[in-house]
């Protein structure tokens, strides 16, 4: 969703903008050429191996960049730092990118090791997770993180099988995932393992706990008329999402003006043709807040 994504944020050249989910570099990229001549922007990351790829990608145009490696929780020191006067765009683009799909810490279908994480050098990963949560926590992870609605029958399995041996590779789980699920369910529109890794990953880097620190911090960082779009790809981060600019687009119980106003009161979803040439962004919605002109940058 590249061009809504652009049509949302109506950039203008000079404008200072920010990426807070660089992945392979595509919006980056694109952001950075709207605001050319003489605009800026900044992107983040977790993933300090995907920042290595974008700066070589984009070459001469990382003058007019800068990368941070880091979650987009933490943004908000940076971009007080260098744009104090706050940033005209903002986007979060909460998906999995192509790169992390086909990596051996993420993919399920290539095999590997239990992983999932964003940085490489974060502490816990999925086999962790695996090996020392309860069968309740495993359950309310699935279920709330992945949609799972099978998430009672995977957790039960996994303690299972972990009782037997450690759950140490991709190929383990999956073949959890599979027993977990009642044969005439296993072949769906989507891999049965999806929902189940999809939890793991939120799970293990603490996304919901980034996204609901970027929504209480993010928004102060625009400047009057700026504009954050968020990009979710499942309930559980849209509705984070659209709750919490509902709230800031209400007004004060004493009557003062809402700081902000929500310019799609419906999340925006990808173009036919863009779902026929992309499956993956079947689920995409985006969601937009506008920092009201009278409003001062925080």
């Amino acid at each position: 969703m590249v061009a809504e994504c652009l049509e949302a944020l109506a950039l203008s050249p000079g404008d200072t903008v920010v990426d807070g989910t660089v992945g392979q570099g595509g919006h980056l990229r694109a952001l950075l050429r709207a605001v050319q001549p003489g605009g800026r922007a900044i992107g983040c990351d977790l993933d300090s191996e995907a920042l290595t790829r974008v700066e070589a990608w984009l070459g001469e145009e990382m003058s007019a960049v800068t990368l941070v490696q880091g979650s987009f929780a933490d943004l908000a020191p940076v971009v007080r730092q260098q744009v104090p006067g706050g940033v005209q765009g903002i986007l979060l683009d909460l998906g999995v990118s192509r790169d992390q799909l086909i990596s051996p810490r993420f993919s399920f279908q290539a095999g590997g090791p239990l992983d999932s994480r964003l940085d490489p050098a974060g502490a816990e990963t999925a086999a962790d997770l695996l090996a020392g949560a309860d069968e309740a926590e495993l359950t309310r992870i699935l279920r709330d993180y992945g949609d799972e609605r099978f998430a009672p029958r995977i957790a039960r399995g996994i303690v299972a099988a972990r009782a037997q041996a450690p759950l140490t590779t991709t190929e383990q789980l999956v073949e959890v995932i599979r027993r977990a699920y009642p044969a005439g369910a296993r072949h769906g529109r989507i891999h049965i393992a999806t929902r189940t890794f999809q939890a793991l990953r939120i799970a293990v880097n603490r996304l919901y706990e980034a996204l609901d620190t970027a929504l209480a911090e993010l928004p102060a960082l625009l400047a009057p008329g700026g504009r954050l779009a968020i990009l979710t790809y499942h309930s559980g981060e849209d509705g984070r999402v659209k709750r919490a600019f509902r709230a800031l687009s209400r007004a004060a119980d004493d009557g003062t003006p809402a700081g902000f106003s929500l310019l799609t009161r419906r999340p925006l979803a990808p173009s036919p043709d863009e779902c026929a040439a992309n499956p993956g962004a079947r689920s995409a919605r985006l969601r937009v807040l506008l920092a009201n002109p009278a409003r001062s940058a925080a």
